[in-house]
Parts: C-alpha cells; structure tokens; sequence
C-alpha cells in the first residue's frame, strides 16, 4: 500500500510577526524537551542556526544530521521539517526582507548572500542545499547577536525596532562573510547560478543579454530560463529589472545625484525610458518619489 504524501502546512508571517513587524526571533538556550515542528513552507525567510545539541532537519525531501554551527536558510517556497533533542541549542529568525530597510543593495553582489538566500527553490543535488558550517569563534559572534536580538524583541524599549533592524543586517554580513569562497564545480547548477545572481547584482548596469547570462552558467539559452525562473521565481530580464529599480530607490534617496545620472548609472538606455519604466513601476515619476521620500510620505 502506497503511503500518502505528508500534509504539508503554508504559514503566513501574520502568524509570527507581532503587530506587524516582520521580524521574530524564537531562541532556545537550552530546549528542555525534544522538539519537532513537521513538514511546512512559508511565504517568508527563516534562518536556523544550530548551536549545540542533536538533530535533524529535511528540506525538500532531504535529510541532513545537525551538529553545533550548521545553519540553514529556508526562502519562499521550500518545504522543510525539524527536529531536535532535548537539550538542544538553536535560534529560528524569521523575516521578511521585501518589508525591511536591509542593505540588500550592498549585499547583493555577494555570492555567499546569493547562494543562502537569492535562490527560491532549492530542488538540487544535496551539497548545494542553502547551508553553511560556522567556525567556533564565528558561532560565537553569531550567538551574541541573536540573544541581542531576542533580549530586544522581549524587552520592547523605545528603539528596538531600530536596533533589530541593525541587528539582523549585521547578522547577514557574518553569515555572507563565512560563506566559502570556494568556486562551485561542473555540477553545482545552483552555485553557479548563485554566482551570476551576485554579479548581475553588483554590474546591474550592464548590458546581459540571454546568451551572457546562460554562458556565465554553463546552460544552453532554453534550459537557462527555466532554470532561472525555477530558482528565482522571475524571468532573468525582470529579475534584472529589479536590481536596476533597488539600486535607483538608493541613489534617489541622495538629493545631490541628478536624476539623469540615476538613469545612467542604473542601465536604462535614457532618463526618460528611466523614468517611463519608474512609473509603470511605482505609479509615480522618480521626481515625485524623491519628493515624497523627502517629505515623509
């Protein structure tokens, strides 16, 4: 008799978020009793780090064994599961990056930050699975901020908010700096892919015409694109788009830069294709935006 499929659970950041603030740290010094949180995805990011004890976690089917300094990162989409043994140490950081001022602009251009946390669907062979293995002393530094974090979100004085904000950008930057540098092999489709994402991100301006992008992962043109939307949840041009918009919002917010220059500097072929494309975008010229921004609406 075939066994049915396990019923797997959708969960909301409304779930988790306290009045709305999409971000929440549940940590667990020291787990008193066993823990198991079964099959389910979410339509926001969650890391794990896993600081002392056992266990185990699944992610799409595969089942990888925990040791102290693992840490996942789960992104739209991805089915996963959890378990650990009582005593264990971890943290689970929840947020929700598209509804948070994080400096994904600088971060972008990383290929550690595009291999945790750039690709949605992570249906690859294991080792490229969205992981990485922290040192003892980083650990530490990682651990810090997380009880930081979690003291903040307990505590709830003037500024936290603020402060978590800084918190977690300052947590991504640790984890992005112990990524392995290492250049992924022949295999690592995704790797190489979290590769082009990081330099698309931090050359946005250029041209990258299908053949440059497919080339730059060792995929003919067709196989490219679904590869791409796969993993990314967008057509590589729209995804491309978006990087040239998130690059234009963060020069806008410098009234010194000429709106023109913005154009140039983001790859749009004229400040008015610049600025057809921001209002088809935003509902409003970049005039108007810097405007408002300026004016606090």
């Amino acid at each position: 008799m075939t066994r049915p499929p396990p019923c797997v659970r959708t969960r909301s950041g409304t779930e988790f978020f306290w009045q709305g603030f999409p971000i929440n740290i549940n940590y667990f010094p020291r787990r008193k009793a066993a823990a198991l949180a079964a099959d389910h995805r979410h339509d926001f990011t969650e890391i794990l780090l896993f600081f002392d004890g056992a266990g185990s976690q699944v992610i799409d089917g595969a089942t990888v064994n925990l040791s102290p300094g693992m840490v996942y990162c789960f992104n739209g989409g991805m089915v996963h599961a959890f378990r650990c043994e009582a005593g264990s140490a971890y943290a689970n950081l929840m947020f929700d990056p598209a509804a948070l001022p994080l400096p994904l602009a600088y971060l972008g251009g990383q290929f550690g930050f595009q291999a945790l946390f750039g690709l949605r669907s992570q249906r690859w062979r294991r080792g490229a699975l969205p992981h990485l293995q922290l040192s003892p002393t980083v650990m530490q530094e990682a651990r810090a901020l997380v009880e930081r974090m979690a003291q903040e979100q307990r505590q709830q004085r003037p500024g936290a908010r603020a402060l978590l904000i800084a918190l977690l950008s300052e947590l991504l930057v640790l984890l992005v700096r112990a990524y392995p540098a290492e250049k992924p092999g022949r295999d690592d489709d995704a790797l190489r892919l979290a590769g082009l994402l990081a330099e698309m991100s931090d050359r946005c301006e250029e041209a990258w015409p299908l053949q440059r992008m497919a080339e730059a992962v060792g995929l003919a043109r067709s196989q490219f694109v679904r590869v791409f939307e796969a993993a990314t949840g967008q057509a590589p041009h729209a995804h491309l788009l978006g990087l040239r918009f998130r690059r234009a919002l963060d020069l806008l917010a410098d009234p010194a830069i000429a709106i023109e220059s913005i154009a140039w500097q983001t790859g749009f072929s004229s400040p008015s294709h610049f600025a057809r494309q921001f209002r088809q975008r935003f509902g409003v010229s970049p005039t108007q935006w810097r405007r408002a921004q300026r004016n606090g609406r």
